[in-house]
């Protein structure tokens, strides 16, 4: 398998070590490498890419190799117990308000069950509970802009 450039990074997040290629801002992919299983996983532009602090360029990453692994180790299955007691949906739960612009950009580029992360990280639903999946998607998407996110 090759891997795309034209980055290649290695990154020690906490005690969850992940060597992800990401070819940053240039790309519709990132493929994410644990051990000899790779997967590939939806990636999306960050709010400021290309200008990122130090700080939020780590968290982006930190947040891009969990959805990674939890869409690679989750997808077989539409047993949300099984995605909500992964533990790299509890790590991005553990980011909490810091996570919330990575959320809403996945939850725009690659719509999957975040609504729960939402609703648990804001302290608030913006989704009501009539609403299908395609309207909570919209409600989120329209409460992060409207609280500055610009997705």
């Amino acid at each position: 398998m090759e891997i795309p450039k034209p980055i290649l990074q290695t990154a020690s997040l906490g005690i969850l070590m992940t060597t992800i290629a990401l070819p940053i801002c240039q790309s519709d992919e990132v493929i994410a490498m644990r051990g000899s299983f790779a997967t590939q996983a939806s990636y999306y532009q960050s709010p400021s890419c290309g200008s990122d602090t130090d700080v939020s360029a780590m968290m982006s990453l930190k947040f891009k190799s969990l959805c990674a692994e939890l869409e690679g180790d989750t997808s077989y299955s539409s047993d949300l117990y099984i995605r909500y007691s992964h533990p790299a949906y509890k790590r991005i739960l553990e980011m909490k308000k810091t996570a919330l612009p990575f959320i809403l950009n996945e939850l725009r580029c690659n719509p999957s069950w975040w609504f729960d992360a939402l609703t648990e990280i804001a302290g608030e639903d913006a989704a009501k509970p009539e609403h299908d999946f395609d309207e909570a998607t919209e409600a989120w998407l329209k409460w992060g802009n409207a609280h500055g996110y610009n997705v």
